[in-house]
């Protein structure tokens, strides 16, 4: 690929990025908390039904309020639900419709170490996996569980979004740090919204 080509696809993906960023109005949880999911520190689970309530109504109206969070299965079936539901709405906003892109809840030791997902793709055939971390795995509350899988599908979608860049062994740590970047930008706008002028 010419160096003219690269420039240019490099300035195409940081154009969908931005739009992006002005399109979807979120708070990253501090890193403290994403050490914590990796270290397997115990949080207290307390009271899941007003996160119930924001994921899915039904599954909330069985729920009393001061209701003990949920089974380790409903867990996961409510996390895998979410995922795949914030993956199409983050597909949608970085322009990714024409990926075929799939996700895989994974135990933490399929994963790289210090990690909680990652991404392969094929770029010939648009297709790509995302795995993410399971949710037996964490031992954070539901809520904060659910927003670390969010921040983790969004930060796979940006490395897919600059899957077309050229790579190298050198450029990897920077390209992990401007993704976790632009992965939190994008999510504390969603979270956040800018109000309008």
């Amino acid at each position: 690929m010419t160096q003219g080509k690269s420039v240019s696809m490099g300035l195409l993906a940081l154009v969908t990025l931005a739009t992006a960023l002005a399109q979807t109005p979120s708070d990253v949880r501090p890193s403290a908390q994403r050490e914590a999911a990796l270290n397997g520190k115990t949080a207290a689970r307390g009271d899941c039904s007003a996160v119930l309530r924001l994921i899915d109504g039904q599954a909330a109206s069985g729920v009393g309020a001061g209701a003990p969070c949920l089974s380790s299965r409903e867990q996961s079936q409510l996390a895998e639900r979410f995922v795949n539901e914030r993956l199409s709405v983050w597909s949608k906003r970085l322009n990714l419709e024409g990926w075929q892109i799939s996700v895989i809840m994974t135990r933490r030791d399929d994963l790289k170490e210090n990690t909680l997902g990652g991404v392969r793709w094929d770029n010939g055939k648009k297709s790509a996996v995302i795995k993410v971390q399971d949710a037996s795995d964490y031992r954070l509350p539901v809520r904060e569980m659910l927003d670390d899988m969010e921040l983790t599908i969004v930060h796979e979608l940006v490395h897919l979004e600059l899957s077309s860049l050229p790579r190298s062994e050198a450029s990897r740590s920077s390209e992990e740090k401007v993704v976790n970047e632009i992965a939190g930008a994008l999510l504390r706008l969603d979270r956040h919204p800018v109000p309008a002028n």
